[in-house]
């Protein structure tokens, strides 16, 4: 049985419900994107404590390592960092041979990353200078960005 879940309009992820038949082994590798925090964050966590090799990934290397640090400092030792901004194409290439030199590639693959929520609120916008058309961009890298 799987679970979806919607994390904006344009991007989905799935979890294996755990309690179902074990489809899984310790060298099934998952990779995160936006694992930093929130719902990415705790997915790495259940991965992990599944018994799964984990690919924590952020936009943001600091608080990615910062991340990483704080799951191995609480014992998950089966998680690596990689910086991934998916909505770069450059950070998209320089992920991709690493990943398949460190983890032979992936098995399951959450796209969580996000980036200015799921709607444009007017005030936020004009604040901070973003266009509508900017915020369709980043949504489509956001939700298509991995695969390109």
């Amino acid at each position: 049985m799987f679970l979806f879940y919607q994390r904006s309009v344009h991007t989905w992820f799935f979890l294996c419900n755990f309690s179902s038949r074990k489809w899984w082994n310790e060298e099934t590798v998952a990779v995160v994107t936006g694992g930093n925090k929130g719902i990415g964050f705790g997915v790495c966590k259940q991965f992990s404590i599944a018994g799964l090799r984990v690919v924590l990934t952020a936009r943001d290397a600091d608080r990615g390592q910062e991340a990483h640090q704080k799951l191995k400092h609480e014992g998950f030792q089966n998680i690596s960092f990689h910086q991934l901004d998916v909505t770069d194409a450059a950070s998209r290439t320089s992920f991709a041979p690493w990943l398949l030199r460190e983890h032979g590639g992936f098995n399951i693959l959450v796209n969580n990353a996000a980036i200015n929520g799921v709607a444009i609120d007017e005030v936020y916008s004009k604040e901070n200078n973003i266009s509508l058309k900017d915020f369709l961009r980043k949504q489509d890298h956001g939700s298509k960005g991995f695969i390109l």
